[in-house]
């Protein structure tokens, strides 16, 4: 295959509720054409050579989606749907390994298992609700194009470039080898500021430099990353499938296969300034931020009209 030419998919983690922002801030308006978040991302996949989105959603909010987004984006790439269901389980996990008991799918791991239908190319995994900016999907889409199997990539951000005014964060500090190769991510609860220090109330002694790389789940993957979480998530719910709660993340099966030198994850940095509407207060400064953006010339007033 000609590396420059391959599709490359977009996976956008969209099932979320917002408990903390008070609504489905997937799809609030932010631009200044009554654009979500989600579009501009959509906007600077496609121009840097996506060529599908699949949307990862809950099944009662497609009809929301749709309306959203369909007449728009016909002419620019194809959308497709993928549903995370609790009842999607490697093979060979029997009904007896899991709590009947439980209402919630498995977490951000199972959500990217549970794309597998739908992506049989290179891909990359990003939030609906963060706004990630162009340089994150240039930067992601030339390392797509020459990602071997069992290769993976990240794309990072200054922590002090991805903090809220209104409250805490929690946030994937990032740590790369001298080789730009992914040593770890732990992720930090309760990230907020404290002076001029960024500190968390989880770890009480631990101070931040603003410049610490940080993850915003900012993933590219070659297909066969989706039989390597089936084993991982396999393992997990052979120890953890009676549990209510337990989540089977992404970051700790990824972390769990750099471990055993089953994956290399390349780390890049953007020096994108993150937006995103952690809280409801997020939503004026997103708006703000995107609007001078468009002042700029980064973006068109209307981003569909102008394409």
């Amino acid at each position: 295959m000609n590396r420059q030419k391959r599709e490359k998919t977009l996976l956008v983690m969209a099932a979320g509720m917002g408990s903390r922002f008070g609504g489905l801030k997937q799809l609030t308006p932010v631009g200044p054409s009554g654009e979500c978040i989600l579009e501009y991302s959509m906007f600077d996949a496609f121009r840097h050579g996506f060529t599908k989105v699949v949307l990862m959603i809950r099944k009662e909010n497609q009809h929301l989606f749709e309306e959203a987004f369909a007449d728009k984006m016909n002419p620019y790439g194809k959308i497709a749907y993928a549903y995370q269901k609790k009842e999607d389980v490697p093979k060979g996990i029997g009904e007896d390994a899991l709590s009947s008991e439980r209402k919630k799918p498995w977490g951000t791991g199972q959500a990217v298992y549970a794309a597998r239908h739908e992506i049989s190319g290179p891909f990359m995994v990003i939030n609906a609700d963060d706004f990630y900016g162009e340089e994150t999907f240039e930067k992601m889409s030339g390392i797509l194009d020459r990602l071997d199997e069992k290769q993976g990539a990240l794309v990072s951000y200054e922590l002090e470039k991805t903090m809220s005014r209104f409250g805490s964060v929690s946030r994937g500090l990032v740590t790369a080898k001298e080789d730009g190769m992914l040593l770890h991510v732990r992720e930090i609860k309760d990230l907020s500021y404290e002076g001029e220090d960024i500190c968390s109330q989880e770890c009480a002694d631990l101070k931040v430099l603003p410049s610490q790389p940080v993850s915003m789940n900012v993933w590219g993957f070659h297909p066969t990353i989706f039989s390597q979480l089936e084993k991982e998530f396999a393992a997990f719910l052979k120890t953890s499938g009676q549990e209510l709660k337990k989540e089977f993340l992404l970051p700790e099966a990824i972390q769990a296969l750099v471990d055993r030198k089953e994956l290399e994850v390349l780390v890049r940095e953007s020096k994108e300034t993150w937006l995103g509407m952690t809280y409801s207060e997020d939503k004026h400064y997103v708006a703000e931020g995107l609007l001078e953006k468009v002042q700029k010339g980064q973006y068109p007033r209307n981003l569909w009209e102008e394409v």
